[in-house]
């Protein structure tokens, strides 16, 4: 997109204003905007442990994605996919039932993001 840099996977400048429709397209690419430390209230108690990992591998650009896990050792690899695993079916119902929200809460799709990655990343080591 024209005007737009994007450092990792978060919008540092962006021509002002965005129209809606890039808005939304690009929303998610938009850091967590509470205070820090405040996420952790807004993720449900049962993936908090989670948000590290989560913060880490929630790369939305798919090539900045492929080089990530290319560079990450197979340890690492391992670990996100672990880490992830036991909890695909919550992380889903969690993303069920704010389907409705609009816009969806960062952290949800920070976790949906991570989620997807760590089920690619399983999926590499199986």
């Amino acid at each position: 997109m024209p005007g737009l840099r994007f450092s990792r996977h978060f919008v540092v400048s962006a021509p002002a204003p965005l129209s809606a429709v890039v808005r939304q397209e690009y929303e998610y690419h938009i850091p967590l905007r509470r205070h820090p430390g405040s996420e952790d209230r807004q993720v449900p108690e049962a993936f908090r442990h989670l948000l590290p990992l989560a913060k880490e591998w929630s790369i939305s650009d798919d090539v900045e994605l492929d080089a990530f896990i290319a560079a990450a050792s197979e340890e690492k690899k391992r670990e996100v996919a672990d880490a992830f695993a036991p909890y695909f079916d919550g992380l889903w119902k969690w993303h069920q039932a704010c389907a409705h929200l609009v816009p969806q809460p960062d952290e949800l799709v920070l976790f949906d993001i991570a989620a997807n990655t760590a089920n690619t990343v399983h999926s590499m080591l199986s």
